[in-house]
């Protein structure tokens, strides 16, 4: 027999938990009593029962056998048993806990959620990821404890809520990177990825201001980038599982659960209040069923099965400290019943359910009714499932506990301030004594100090800041050398302080170790604190060049840098940057060219010539010369749309001429053959190849936009600091709007909900958001209204209606019909906050137009709903004239235009003389072809017209006016030619060009007095426009060589003068005529038949047979073009009855190639 003081030691250690897939373990018998020493025999495979030592200890001491009365397997000695599970989960959990669920050998509190969550741990690729989390994060353990280390303050709170599902968390899990102490329930972020990998990729942590990221395509991605907090879930385990939030204190080490709802203060309130005093039976049974009717609630969300209710609580601007009218508390865990209407108010769930236990205990009989809005319910509380009729305001309490977090933190950061020098100097010392006394030890310190790369990453968005609150920058930031994450680090004088006194410091977020300071490096932010803003949070890198962070679509202009090529040679145009094309170049050659200019400020606007958004990449097309320029993104989608359009883009700056070429081919000109994807590939490789190589980033201007605020887009060369700058305005240091400030100010009501900073910095936010924004090309509607405007001429006052303060940045809301009135972006944002903050539910107005939005402004994005007036900022910045007291801005688009002809569409001059064999040209058209008697003083050419007609730009300004400038739809037709006629102009480019040596010599050969013929005249061109001239007289050449514009050589097939001269019936068609006692004579006639011109003059007959012959291949079918099929001889009747009967015979007309 053994001795009873060793009979313990005997007893098997061997249960193989890891074996029980998925279980339900009661922890108490049958009396409701817990285990003492629960065991079971070495042969028992059942969990459902167990027995207690002491109960058998008596038949084994006198060699009687046990026989198990679950399974009737037999013990004969102490060595025969095994201690049951609930041995073990005794010392893990805490005492009220009555059932746990085990699951693959982890124990954890029972889950009383949807079967749907427990489903999913029964399959077997998750099965076999989740024993490896579970493997895995035992042997790390110190996450948690780092987090709270890195805390100033004794104190912090942790709530124990699932941030995605907001249920109480059972089994909590980090997704790496994240920085904040709440963590997500694992049941609940698997699901979401089981029902999400199909069509989403990644998964955003949803604490506020955390940008992490966590793959959930696969099984495989998502379990590699989470881990279980096992601090949290040991203490989750211990605490009493309707603990929600629990206070950490730093300096001891310990987690408690925070107790603030006062039972005993609630009952004898309520005695009072009902006039009844409650047994001491009563009052525990209220206890008892409190705890279970919270584990109830915190396990399940409401939200999740009422989804037109969780949309609504967006709408909510409840306060976020509320005092619950009943404890006259803080709201911990703001809870309201489905039928609530005012999501404003709310009282605490401990409350709710007490309120609720209280009523039932006096009469179950009755239906409960909401304490907040008196609604009851549909049944009586005898059967009533409270978790059906009330929720958790999850976002509420969400923001609740950023709030909390950052006062926290305020208070971490205000610690931190007061004793910076003395931890300065400590840290320092502690250097200086363990290293720096050693020469090699210093040398080794600072020449690990590398900045860390970035080049492998394609693009991305990070945050400057501080991981759990971006709105702090580090102090030094810092990795290991084997650290390889981008999007966190840690500070330098925390890793210095572990080295000297542990011997090493282990990173928190990758777990990389670094034991000496040669094994740290300096994180990328170091550098970018020197590059950017100080307001600065977020950026974007790009192959390694940090710029400012884009807002607008992903896939629409950052999806090139995944082409290969494209990240090639954006990275091959920062490292030909020159001087010669920067900014700072052109500003101090326009200085040097004005010496006797006393101006000290020189102006300019930093937003994309093409599409007028806020430049973070400026580029600039080789050869202009203006500050204006591109950005980049915005030049490689309109390439990506165009490039098979158009071969060159013109530059958009007033008076450029320059171009850019933005395909490597014209493939309007290219056969259409059917390309193989290969083709098409090396096609646009081709194409960005040649975009960037006619483009340059101006490294100066791009520095200047980073170390700016990101919001404004004016910026100035001030020669006596020889800077750029943003055209801001500084007081007291800091910077202010006058036009946010002039709307705040006028709200005195405002200033107690938020300071005017924070007021200023959401504005701004917002503002940048709409200067990227694409809303004029995703509604292509009302993209088409404003490009309908852009030649039109109106008058716009220039004084906002709000703050009447004269406007920077014309913006209207998209229903707006008038685009002759704006408002300033600053003053329509600022004012659609305030009246969002005072009442977000409402539905905004357009101060403008006055129509109303079809959203409340709680669910509104205001950069989907204004925009940018486009044609105004292309030229309200030339014309500065409105600034001087008269606040009217004269919108010229019918100059614009004109001026947009002369400078991008236009026959040059040196082009044009360079064909002249003999620089001497006669002119014969002189009356507009659209308007016969006016005279051409603009001359535009139509390319395309067979008779090269010339119009007047007067008349063809006139007649866009008819078609309302829609050109591109109902097509513009300024000749009655048969190829004008049937061929329409919907572009300008390619049709119309603006005639500048015919402009040059119609300006001459107007200045003379007397001319002696009106209707042509006779130009000599010279190398300069000053040594050209008309030649007096008129001038009958039989020299060929003597140019004759509108004569076409080649084009028309005469036929036998002598045949048509004795032809009598066509001879009448010239003789005179007396009409009304005046004599007429018919000089020339054209007739059209078919797709041929017929010209007839009294000595001959013209036909254009050539230019029909193009027409008809140019016609021909692709199944033809396929055999190379081509008309090459066209052979044409004119009958004697055809030209109305005016033929005696027959004539044939014949073309050949």
């Amino acid at each position: 027999m053994l001795s009873s003081m060793n009979y313990e030691s005997q007893i098997q250690d061997t249960l193989q938990k890891e074996k029980i897939i998925f279980d339900t373990i009661k922890l108490r018998n049958h009396e409701g009593n817990q285990y003492i020493k629960p065991v079971v025999t070495k042969m028992c495979y059942h969990l459902k029962e167990c027995f207690e030592l002491d109960e058998i200890k008596k038949q084994l001491e006198t060699n009687q056998l046990f026989t198990c009365a679950e399974c009737s397997q037999k013990a004969q000695q102490y060595s025969d048993l095994m201690w049951d599970i609930r041995y073990y989960a005794n010392q893990e959990f805490h005492d009220s806990v009555d059932e746990i669920h085990i699951i693959l050998g982890l124990m954890v509190n029972k889950y009383q959620r949807n079967k749907k969550y427990l489903d999913l741990l029964t399959i077997e690729d998750v099965k076999g990821h989740f024993v490896a989390l579970i493997q895995q994060n035992f042997e790390t353990n110190s996450f948690l404890k780092s987090l709270i280390d890195k805390k100033q303050s004794g104190q912090q709170e942790l709530y124990a809520i699932c941030l995605l599902d907001f249920v109480k968390i059972i089994i909590p899990v980090r997704i790496y990177g994240c920085q904040h102490l709440e963590c997500y329930e694992f049941t609940s972020l698997l699901y979401y990825q089981q029902n999400k990998k199909q069509s989403e990729n990644s998964f955003r942590c949803t604490y506020p201001e955390c940008n992490q990221k966590l793959d959930i395509s696969s099984l495989n991605s998502f379990f590699y980038g989470i881990f279980i907090d096992q601090l949290l879930l040991k203490e989750i385990k211990q605490k009493n599982p309707v603990t929600i939030i629990f206070n950490i204190n730093k300096s001891t080490k310990t987690f408690e659960q925070k107790i603030y709802f006062p039972l005993n203060q609630s009952l004898i309130s309520y005695s009072q209040k009902f006039n009844k005093q409650m047994t001491k039976q009563q009052e525990l049974d209220i206890s008892t069923n409190l705890d279970k009717v919270i584990l109830q609630i915190i396990q399940t969300n409401l939200l999740l099965e009422k989804q037109d209710l969780k949309s609504s609580l967006l709408e909510s601007t409840s306060e976020l400290y509320i005092i619950d009218q009943f404890t006259k508390l803080h709201v911990e865990l703001p809870t309201r019943c489905i039928n609530c209407k005012d999501l404003n108010k709310s009282i605490d769930l401990l409350t709710y359910i007490f309120d609720f236990l209280y009523q039932k205990l006096m009469n179950n009989q009755q239906k409960y009714s909401c304490p907040l809005c008196n609604s009851p319910q549909n049944q009586i509380m005898a059967i009533i499932n409270l978790n059906k009729y009330i929720y958790i305001d999850q976002f509420l309490l969400l923001k609740l506990i950023k709030s909390k977090n950052d006062k926290y933190e305020q208070q971490n950061l205000n610690i931190l301030s007061q004793n910076l020098q003395q931890s300065n100097n400590v840290g320092n010392q502690l250097i200086s004594n363990q290293y720096l006394n050693s020469t090699e030890n210093s040398q080794q310190i600072s020449s690990t100090i590398i900045y860390q790369t970035l080049k492998d990453m394609i693009y991305d968005t990070l945050s400057l800041g501080i991981s759990y609150n971006a709105k702090f920058r580090y102090r030094n930031p810092a990795l290991t050398k084997r650290c390889i994450h981008y999007n966190s680090c840690f500070e330098m004088e925390e890793a210095l302080k572990d080295i000297q006194q542990n011997k090493f410091y282990q990173c928190p977020h990758c777990y990389q170790q670094a034991k000496s300071p040669a094994d740290l490096v300096e994180d990328w932010r170091v550098q970018a604190y020197k590059e950017f803003n100080i307001i600065v949070e977020n950026v974007t890198i790009i192959k390694g060049i940090v710029v400012n962070k884009y807002i607008r679509n992903k896939k629409k202009y950052l999806d090139f840098f995944l082409i290969e090529e494209c990240a090639r040679q954006f990275l091959k145009m920062f490292e030909r940057v020159s001087y010669d094309t920067s900014i700072y170049s052109m500003i101090q050659k326009e200085l040097v060219s004005q010496k006797s200019n006393n101006q000290t400020i020189i102006n300019f606007w930093c937003f994309c010539l093409l599409d007028k958004v806020k430049i973070n990449v400026p580029v600039r097309i080789q050869g202009c010369k203006h500050y204006e320029c591109y950005e980049l993104t915005s030049l490689l989608f309109f390439q990506e749309q165009n490039r098979k359009k158009q071969e060159f883009l013109n530059c958009n700056q007033p008076g450029c001429s320059n171009r850019l070429k933005i395909a490597h081919i014209d493939y309007t000109k290219q056969p259409d053959t059917l390309k193989t994807p290969q083709t098409e590939e090396q096609d646009k490789i081709n194409d960005i190849i040649t975009l960037f190589s006619g483009i340059c980033v101006d490294l100066d201007l791009l520095n200047a936009i980073k170390l700016s605020n990101p919001y404004p887009l004016k910026f100035y060369y001030n020669q006596d600091t020889g800077k750029i700058q943003e055209d801001v305005i500084i007081e007291n240091g800091k910077y202010v709007d006058p036009v946010i400030k002039a709307v705040y100010y006028q709200h005195p009501d405002f200033h107690i909900k938020t300071t005017f900073e924070e007021f200023q910095k959401q504005i701004q936010q917002q503002a940048m958001s709409v200067s990227q924004g694409d809303l004029l090309q995703d509604d292509k509607q009302l993209g088409k209204k404003i490009s309908l405007y852009k030649y039109r001429n109106y008058k716009v006052k220039m004084q906002d209606q709000l703050t009447k303060l004269t406007i920077e940045y014309p913006v209207r809301c998209k229903l707006c019909t008038d685009l002759q009135v704006c408002m300033d972006m600053r003053s329509y944002i600022a004012d659609f906050n305030y009246q969002k903050k005072v009442n977000p539910t409402k539905i905004y107005s357009c101060p403008l137009c006055k129509k109303p939005q079809n959203k409340s402004m709680i669910q509104t994005q205001i950069q989907n709903y204004i925009y940018l007036d486009t044609n105004m900022l292309s030229y309200m910045f030339k014309d500065m004239s409105y600034t001087n007291g008269t606040n009217i801005f004269e919108y010229q688009g019918e100059q614009y235009m004109l001026q947009e002809f002369m400078d991008r569409y236009k026959i040059k001059r040196e082009d044009y003389i360079k064909e002249l064999n003999e620089r001497q040209v006669v002119f014969k058209q002189l009356f507009c072809a659209v308007n016969f008697d006016l005279r051409i003083k603009l001359p535009l050419l139509l390319q395309n017209c067979l008779e090269k007609h010339i119009v007047d730009f007067k008349s063809f300004y006139e007649e866009l006016k008819k078609i309302d400038f829609d050109y591109e739809q109902q097509g513009l037709i300024l000749c009655k030619c048969v190829h004008c006629y049937r061929n329409p102009i919907k572009s300008f480019v390619g049709n119309i060009y603006f005639h500048e040596p015919f402009y040059e010599a119609l300006n001459k050969f107007y200045k003379i007095q007397n001319p002696v013929n009106d209707k042509e005249f006779t130009y000599k061109f010279a190398d300069n426009e000053q040594d050209s001239m008309v030649v007096v007289g008129y001038i009958v050449s039989s020299n060929p060589k003597i140019k004759v514009v509108q004569k076409l050589e080649t084009d028309y097939n005469p036929i036998d003068k002598d045949d048509i001269y004795y032809d009598w019936k066509y001879q009448q068609l010239f003789q005179r005529r007396d009409i009304s006692g005046f004599f007429f004579n018919l000089k020339i006639m054209q007739i059209y038949i078919g797709i041929f011109s017929v010209y007839l003059e009294k000595d001959k007959i013209y036909v254009d047979l050539q230019s029909a012959r193009k027409f008809i291949n140019s016609n021909i079918s692709l199944q033809l073009k396929q055999y190379s099929f081509q008309i090459t001889k066209i052979v044409l009747q004119l009958k004697s009855d055809t030209i109305f009967g005016f033929l005696s015979r027959n004539y044939i007309f014949t073309s050949d190639e």
